[in-house]
């Protein structure tokens, strides 16, 4: 798959085969090595093919391979044209407010979190060996889990780093921080 990078912050997906708009990817180049490990671009790719898609098929810097739309994806339908779909889905954290050129060009969307690069069966097998649980212990964070395999799957080597999400964002104008906040309690669901 051709992938141009446009500026700092922006990589476009040419138009080709059975896309009726071209994608857009927020991320900077250490993202864009991790994003490429897994079909997440197919999967833009994928929605830019769907029927009355309007502007691009763009994702956002937490992209990670989901059911059908990528995690992190976001597009605009027309409203007789287009389609439905239940696929397209919108840690230490922060308050971003969206900008002019938010709205613009991603419908005022920004990310949901930091975004996964270890699929669940891929966070087990790089787990292998470690206590999970006590590494955050020794960092002060205190894990109370049903299992231990879903504390593996959501240990932190599974996701991109958030600061890098959230700096891609804000240095491409897209949305601007607001605070950072450090949680007192997480609860996963």
């Amino acid at each position: 798959m051709d992938i141009e990078k446009q500026d700092e912050w922006r990589w476009i997906i040419p138009k080709s085969g059975k896309m009726n708009v071209e994608g857009l990817v927020y991320a900077n180049e250490a993202m864009m090595a991790d994003i490429r490990k897994d079909p997440s671009l197919q999967q833009v790719v994928n929605v830019a093919a769907l029927p009355g898609i309007r502007g691009r098929s763009m994702a956002m810097p937490d992209i990670h391979w989901g059911y059908g739309f990528p995690i992190g994806g976001v597009a605009g339908f027309d409203t007789k044209e287009g389609v439905v779909s239940p696929g397209g889905v919108g840690r230490h954290s922060y308050v971003l407010v969206g900008t002019e050129a938010g709205y613009r060009e991603t419908f005022g969307s920004a990310c949901h979190g930091a975004g996964r690069v270890l699929s669940r069966r891929q966070a087990k097998k790089a787990a292998k060996g470690r206590n999970i649980t006590r590494e955050l212990e020794d960092r002060g964070i205190v894990v109370k889990a049903a299992s231990k395999s879903g504390v593996i799957e959501e240990m932190s080597d599974a996701y991109k780093d958030v600061d890098n999400v959230v700096n891609t964002l804000h240095d491409a104008g897209i949305a601007k921080k607001v605070a950072e906040l450090a949680p007192l309690a997480v609860i996963k669901g």
